[in-house]
């Protein structure tokens, strides 16, 4: 009896201390959570268009042909905002998506996609690497080698530049020789385009993660990264304060041929600007570009490339609010933006769509671009005001939508975002709610 009543009371005091243990780890777990993880609160707008719309698109194969370009320009803004404000549900959300990614790579075969789908997506999965080890103090290893072969093949597989000019060495080969060579029969032979700024943007993102790890090739692409914008990007107005990359480098290219017309008409002779800058819809990936930049600098420990970079940053925001953004006013109710870089807001693409009734991007016609949020990451605070009004102006009136989506593409796309269905679905509303409350100290 007394050894039975010992053990009793033996067997009490365990599954009290384990009671106590659990409570504790309980309390620690809660604790943890709660300093960590941020709730939209259940009725908020944010909530709902996410379960609505980010939610499924998060269970979705978006690496995959369809939607791999596109997936990078939308999901950008949710990645940075769930990670940001500590969103459990959407950093779960993004952690299955590329989890799931990984598992497919080769299954669906990635590697099969054209060069410039497959970096823009890349660069998705980076930024995710940089938010996730920024979090978690650690990286997956299995997605950021997958990230890290993909990028060191397109460093150093044979390139060509439109077709004409060939470079067995690969891209360095290519970026040295558009570096230093200033005369060439068509001035767009030696632009930079998003293949390969892309592949600097990537590098950086890679290195601040890898830190002192990262493999020679990244350094590499950083070096070049570093010559490029120090010898392509024009500094202009006071106190050469604003700047333009590779000003007049595209004069030649049929897409830039008609931008000194402002109106459309059948037959219009070409009439190029000598001097004009990109056009506002690819460069829309600039401010996150930069980001990236300086991140991959600071984790090489080289404070005058972080300084430019800050530079940069702060001269593209200076560039785009005096001679790109316009706000609302009795002429249009919501933000637009010109065509191009510099200001100018002549026609984009004269004769390029493939519905031969469009003739080309009018005045003020790429302004749709602004609505994915990649200017949220501008070193400027008056973004958030920006994001936020335009957040306010959901669901838009049939004349903002016309002017957002002039021409829009007629590949296939995903149902949430073809044709006017991402101004009704939410897609677009959820980022542009998303890009008006990320923390601006962060992006500063």
């Amino acid at each position: 009896m007394k050894i039975a009543s010992l053990l009793s009371t033996i067997l009490l005091l365990f599954l009290l201390l384990l009671g106590f243990r659990n409570q504790l780890a309980e309390r620690r777990f809660t604790e943890k959570s709660s300093s960590q993880c941020a709730a939209l609160p259940t009725a908020s707008r944010e909530a709902v268009l996410w379960e609505k719309v980010m939610q499924p698109m998060l269970n979705e194969p978006l690496w995959r042909e369809r939607d791999a370009y596109d997936a990078s320009h939308f999901l950008m803004v949710p990645l940075h905002s769930a990670f940001a404000s500590n969103y459990c549900p959407g950093i779960d959300g993004f952690n299955h998506f590329f989890n799931h990614f990984t598992n497919s790579y080769i299954p669906d075969n990635f590697n099969g996609l054209d060069s410039i789908t497959k970096l823009q997506f890349l660069y998705l999965v980076s930024e995710y690497l940089v938010l996730y080890e920024e979090r978690n103090n650690h990286f997956h290893k299995d997605t950021l080698r997958k990230v890290l072969n993909s990028l060191e093949v397109t460093w150093n597989q044979p390139t060509s530049a439109w077709d004409k000019f060939r470079f067995p060495k690969g891209m360095k080969e290519r970026i040295m020789w558009k570096l230093s060579t200033k005369s060439v029969e068509k001035s767009y032979y030696r632009s930079f385009t998003d293949e390969e700024l892309f592949v600097f943007a990537i590098a950086a993102d890679l290195k601040s993660v890898l830190l002192n790890n990262s493999p020679k090739f990244i350094d590499e692409i950083l070096d070049v990264a570093y010559k490029t914008l120090k010898q392509e990007a024009v500094f202009i107005g006071a106190n050469s304060s604003r700047w333009l990359f590779q000003p007049g480098v595209w004069k030649d290219h049929p897409d830039y041929a008609y931008a000194g017309w402002y109106h459309q008409a059948i037959n219009l002779d070409k009439n190029p600007i000598p001097g004009i800058a990109g056009d506002t819809s690819h460069s829309h990936r600039w401010p996150l570009w930069l980001v990236s930049l300086q991140r991959g600098f600071k984790a090489q420990k080289q404070l005058d490339k972080v300084g430019y970079m800050l530079k940069l940053r702060r001269g593209l925001a200076a560039q785009f609010l005096q001679k790109v953004l316009i706000p609302p006013s009795s002429a249009f109710p919501n933000f637009r933006t010109t065509n191009f870089m510099d200001g100018n807001n002549g026609i984009y693409r004269y004769g390029y769509h493939t519905d031969k009734t469009k003739l080309g991007y009018s005045s003020y016609e790429l302004s749709g671009t602004m609505l994915i949020g990649w200017w949220a990451f501008l070193a400027e605070e008056s973004m958030q005001k920006v994001y936020c009004f335009i957040g306010s102006r959901y669901p838009l009136s049939d004349r903002e939508i016309s002017l957002y989506l002039n021409h829009d593409t007629t590949r296939d796309r995903h149902p949430f975002i073809k044709g006017k269905a991402q101004y009704k679905s939410g897609i677009l509303e959820l980022i542009a709610r998303l890009a008006c409350k990320l923390p601006r100290e962060k992006y500063q």
